[in-house]
């Protein structure tokens, strides 16, 4: 029977009588009904299937994806049967979602957002080990039964990652706006980091009773709310406080896991067991199971399943909690961009047919890779792969090309570059990361194909990214290099106060943590942090100074007017080469401000920064 003819003692594929509508969406019903079979209540969901699924067969796969959890804090997705339709057959719970405790009572009190909590990050512990992103974590999918058990439902926008398929249906973002993450709302592919922005969201409205934010009741303003990350921070949620903006970061890559979660929230409250039942759970309110398709938002869009886990790694430190060393939990093809080796992308060998080459694993900053061509006379030519973060200043230019192969959309400059100009590929991966690959001349003659040298590492970085995840480095970083420190973490809030209007609770983070910018809310005043790697300092960078025991080189207009750099001798090191080398720590102070004012500020910074830096 179909939705129209659906009716209370109605029977479905000759096994499960209708009993009671208790849903409806945009996607279809949610019935109570009576299996026959087993004589069990469970809940039955009409199903449709999306424009494309003509037979039915992604819908049936994705009840299949439901079915692969079994966890006490997951409902469980039992059946998928055909009857004038599909119906998706689910666990029946008698049940109030938490967004209607919400509504209902207000904020919640810590101990019950702690408790509720704990149980669905062991449920998307459960999920992601799985494989699969559930895509729409919100309150309104988390149901409370009268015991205090809290399970998480409805996984109606998980599907396997298909990146040629379309992901944003009519220019629409996935997931529901009050809990989406800014790279879904900027069309990225969710991954399990993504849920657990949406968890951090939803444990933030069951304390605070709004949305990061804000409240509109305008769904478009509260996207683009999200794209542009306007996250207001949690600042009266206890001890859960720190745990929700941390999830909340706008950078994926640093929010902590669903296994991560589970041991501060384990340490907040006890959830080993159902929280105590309150009051209002006396109100007659069954809500079903929902369980694969959507009952929601009519402007979800197709969010993919990814082969991402969760991994042990620690959570990182806020910036007003600072520390100098983190490590950063896997996400997607990158994984941990620490331990991600861009040298692994590269084969030197296709290049030769340009000329003589030499990979160089260590020149300039942590995420690149190089490798330097000699040709004929005077002909020098490099060619890098770098990692970072979009979005790319220039992913949009006229008469670009793009191509996608497998999981890597490939956008490139078609013209080929005159003498003394780069040749660029970008390659966006599934995991909100991208890989440049830049090509450039160096030399004094005539350039080389600039243009034929980048694409011949494309196509190799490509080939290996669509192989599997980036290979790890082979030497991990020593444990005083600069390659195991956050740079967001060197300039606390107290420093950074010194300077006119400088926002010190949104700093940008660049990729690996290897970079950091504050910009000013009131000016043109930014401050930059960076990682380099170069030769060690002389009197040519700089004015020379001693900032904890550190030569440092402070040097007005390095790269031009309306700026200061500072550079801060780290780590002495020797290259593959053998010759002498140092990890840097590179300060700017940038603005409309006079030079020596920059400079002042600049050596401020500096000083604070070389204070925190590890021991050599």
């Amino acid at each position: 029977m179909d939705d129209g003819s659906a009716e209370p003692g109605g029977l479905v594929a000759d096994r499960y009588r209708l009993i009671e509508r208790i849903g409806q969406g945009g996607m279809g019903s949610v019935w109570k009904a009576e299996d026959l079979a087993l004589d069990k209540v469970v809940a039955l969901k009409q199903a449709r299937p999306e424009a494309g699924d003509t037979d039915g067969s992604l819908l049936e796969e994705e009840a299949r994806i439901g079915a692969r959890v079994e966890h006490p804090n997951v409902v469980a997705v039992q059946n998928v049967v055909r009857d004038h339709g599909f119906w998706i057959v689910m666990s029946y719970v008698e049940s109030v979602s938490l967004a209607a405790l919400i509504d209902t009572g207000g904020p919640l009190p810590v101990e019950r957002v702690a408790a509720i909590g704990g149980q669905i990050a062991r449920g998307l512990q459960a999920v992601h080990a799985a494989g699969i992103v559930h895509g729409d974590v919100k309150p309104a999918n988390i149901l409370v039964t009268g015991d205090g058990t809290a399970k998480l439902t409805d996984f109606g926008v998980s599907r396997r990652q298909v990146w040629d398929a379309p992901t944003l249906p009519n220019g629409s973002p996935g997931g529901t706006p009050d809990a989406l993450a800014p790279e879904v709302a900027n069309g990225v592919q969710p991954t399990t980091a993504s849920d657990m922005f949406s968890f951090g969201a939803t444990l933030y409205m069951a304390l605070d009773g709004r949305s990061p934010y804000g409240e509109d009741a305008n769904l478009w303003a509260t996207v683009a709310k999200a794209a542009q990350a306007e996250i207001t921070p949690l600042e009266h949620g206890g001890e859960l406080t720190s745990l929700i903006n941390r999830l909340l970061r706008e950078d994926p890559t640093v929010r902590p896991t669903a296994a991560q979660a589970v041991d501060e929230l384990t340490g907040s409250a006890s959830i080993a067991g159902p929280a105590a039942a309150h009051p209002w759970y006396r109100q007659k309110w069954t809500l079903a199971a929902a369980g694969v398709l959507a009952i929601a938002l009519a402007a979800t869009a197709i969010v993919k399943l990814t082969g991402s886990t969760d991994d042990a790694s620690q959570p990182q430190s806020t910036s007003s909690e600072p520390s100098a060393t983190r490590t950063s939990p896997a996400a997607g093809p990158i994984g941990d961009p620490v331990t991600a080796d861009p040298c692994a992308l590269i084969d030197a060998e296709p290049l030769t047919r340009y000329g003589e080459t030499e990979l160089i694993r260590d020149y300039g900053s942590f995420p690149r890779c190089d490798v330097e061509i000699t040709g004929t006379g005077a002909q020098l030519s490099d060619v890098r792969v770098e990692f970072d973060n979009p979005p790319h200043p220039d992913l949009d230019p006229p008469g670009k090309l793009e191509r996608r192969t497998g999981n890597v959309l490939l956008i490139a400059r078609p013209p080929t570059p005159a003498k003394g100009e780069d040749c660029e590929r970008t390659l966006v991966l599934s995991d909100r990361h991208r890989v440049d690959v830049v090509a450039q001349d160096t030399g004094d003659s005539t350039p080389m194909d600039l243009c034929g040298i980048a694409e011949t590492v494309t196509t190799t970085a490509v080939a290996r990214l669509t192989a599997g995840p980036v290979p790890r480095r082979a030497e991990p970083f020593p444990a005083n290099s600069l390659g195991l420190v956050d740079s967001c973490t060197l300039l606390d809030a107290a420093t950074l106060a010194k300077l006119p209007g400088i926002d010190a609770n949104h700093p940008v983070r660049s990729f690996g943590g290897w970079g950091c910018e504050w910009e000013s809310t009131t000016n043109q005043l930014s401050a930059v942090i960076r990682f380099d790697r170069d030769q060690r300092l002389t009197a040519e960078d700089g004015q020379l100074l001693t900032l904890s025991g550190r030569v440092t080189a402070v040097e007005p207009e390095a790269d031009g007017p309306g700026m200061c750099q500072a550079l801060i001798t780290h780590r002495p090191y020797a290259r593959d080469s053998g010759d002498p080398a140092v990890e840097l720590v590179q300060v700017i102070v940038a603005g409309s401000a006079s030079t020596t004012e920059l400079c002042r500020l600049t050596t401020l910074l500096a000083r604070t920064t070389a204070a925190k830096l590890p021991e050599i």
